[in-house]
């Protein structure tokens, strides 16, 4: 039998064998650093198109704002393994400002679809989808001029 040493386990599992509770492990510091970088590298592919083609109705403000609020949302992670639901909940927000944030709201989304119950995760989801669908709804499609008939494109 192959012992696992408590800090390559999840802080959950080690707290069963004797580390401290609510201690991250090696494991989890790697996960999040990990996590965190995922949504650092989408905000900054985003950041670099924004706005993007076709979404002509974005005004300046939020242009400007992008990548604060990406930033933010981003720093935020770190805070994912205490409140999940709530810095989910706070992405929603996040993600109705910044294009940018997406990254951050996904890995939001991911952490309270599975660490909370089912009920909880399809309410963020829904959330996210109410918020993305607006963009999905108003901008044309990339070479199309003025609003197109779906399901053809100019």
């Amino acid at each position: 039998m192959t012992v696992v040493p408590r800090r390559l386990l999840p802080a959950e599992l080690a707290a069963l064998d004797g580390w401290p509770a609510g201690r991250r492990t090696a494991r989890d510091w790697a996960a999040d650093a990990g996590l965190f970088a995922f949504a650092v590298i989408i905000a900054v592919e985003q950041a670099a198109a924004y706005p993007p083609a076709g979404a002509d109705f974005v005004p300046a403000w939020l242009v400007a704002v992008n990548p604060w609020v990406a930033a933010v949302a981003c720093l935020a992670l770190w805070w994912r393994r205490r409140h999940p639901t709530g810095l989910a909940v706070a992405m929603i927000g996040a993600l109705a400002l910044s294009g940018s944030a997406m990254g951050a709201a996904m890995v939001a989304g991911l952490t309270v679809a599975v660490h909370r119950p089912w009920g909880r995760a399809a309410a963020v989801t829904g959330a996210y989808l109410l918020v993305c669908g607006y963009y999905g709804l108003f901008a044309d499609p990339p070479g199309c001029s003025g609003r197109c008939c779906w399901p053809r494109c100019c």
